[in-house]
């Protein structure tokens, strides 16, 4: 009896484990992205949202960044998830004609995760993502807005990535080397 409880207690946590065991976190603005096309705000500055002050602790897209609303990162299908956070801060919300933003995370050219923003005063807050990454080699991040202009308004900061854990590598290379 004790035997058999042992062992399903030993398999439930190696199960857990493969599911949902996590290796390592890197930073969005660590990786090396494809045509250096994105402004990263170094001072991490605060902004409000909702009345609310924000204080980024990982990275910070710079919202005044005009290099284009769309950049690239060879990903390798080395992770697993991506989280972060995304809004409107509320000084662009009394500066803009922007009524929406759309935030496309796009893999091999379709869309695997969005998030939309409204810039309706009152209805904007912070919106929070998990972007599935399993075998995702390229990993393009667009923002779309309906403003005339080419700031892109919105801000999204503390984006950690997360390694598959050594497990699901040595996994995922045996299914890769079936596949050739």
């Amino acid at each position: 009896m004790v035997l058999a409880l042992g062992t399903i207690i030993i398999v439930g946590g190696i199960n857990q484990y493969l599911e949902k065991g996590e290796g390592k976190i890197i930073a969005l603005n660590d990786l090396v992205q494809e045509g250096e096309s994105i402004q990263w705000d170094e001072n991490l500055s605060t902004f409000t949202i909702g009345q609310n002050e924000v204080a980024p602790q990982i990275n910070l897209i710079d919202r005044e960044n005009t290099k284009t609303n769309e950049f690239v990162y060879l990903l390798d299908s080395k992770y697993k998830y991506m989280t972060g956070y995304v809004a409107i801060p509320d000084d662009v919300l009394n500066a803009t004609s922007t009524e929406s933003i759309e935030i496309e995370f796009i893999s091999d050219g379709e869309v695997i995760y969005s998030v939309g923003l409204s810039a309706t005063s009152g209805e904007n807050g912070v919106e929070s993502f998990e972007v599935p990454l399993n075998e995702v080699n390229d990993l393009t991040i667009k923002i779309n807005s309906d403003s005339a202009d080419s700031i892109t308004h919105a801000v999204i900061w503390d984006i950690p990535l997360t390694e598959e854990n050594v497990v699901q590598k040595v996994i995922n290379s045996i299914k890769e080397k079936i596949k050739s």
